[in-house]
């Protein structure tokens, strides 16, 4: 599957939630999320992509991304699964060479409307933001439309690159 994403830094939370409620997007959850991601020593999968263990709730998943090269969004190759215990997880990426290089936790509020996921990021220390994932770019730059933004407002970043922005460590 291929994601296409972008994001707008530092939203009014209350006035994205009203705006999404309006455009008719259902609400699919709001929790905590926690990530792993994995690397061998070398660094070699951080060069163009990630392998991330992620839990929301009591369900865990496990995605491996790759980097696409594109100049207007953020685009991955992403294969993703469920996995019944993260540890056995964890014990099979470390049997196979790999080794945990970062932890990650955020809030998290995710949205659906037909097959674009509008989804709200809390980071400590860091300003809410606004991330946008559709299945093309020109229905990316519509959903920012939708709910009061210009795509030229969008940033590209991952995660790392946010929390560089604000001087926050991870």
């Amino acid at each position: 599957m291929k994601e296409i994403e972008a994001k707008i830094l530092e939203i009014d939370t209350d006035e994205l939630r009203k705006k999404l409620e309006k455009i008719g997007a259902i609400k699919v959850f709001e929790e905590q999320v926690k990530s792993e991601f994995y690397d061998f020593e070398d660094g070699r999968i951080e060069e163009n992509g990630q392998i991330r263990l992620r839990t929301i709730g009591d369900r865990s998943f496990v995605t491996r991304k790759i980097d696409v090269d594109d100049e207007r969004a953020k685009v991955k190759e992403e294969i993703e699964f469920d996995v019944e215990d993260p540890d056995e997880v964890r014990k099979f990426l470390k049997s196979i060479g790999l080794e945990k290089i970062e932890n990650g936790e955020k809030k998290r509020a995710k949205w659906h409307k037909n097959s674009v996921e509008y989804v709200i990021d809390w980071y400590h220390g860091i300003p809410p933001l606004l991330e946008i994932e559709a299945s093309s770019h020109q229905k990316l730059e519509e959903s920012f439309e939708e709910v009061g933004f210009s795509f030229e407002e969008t940033v590209d970043w991952g995660s790392s690159r946010v929390h560089q922005h604000y001087g926050v460590e991870r």
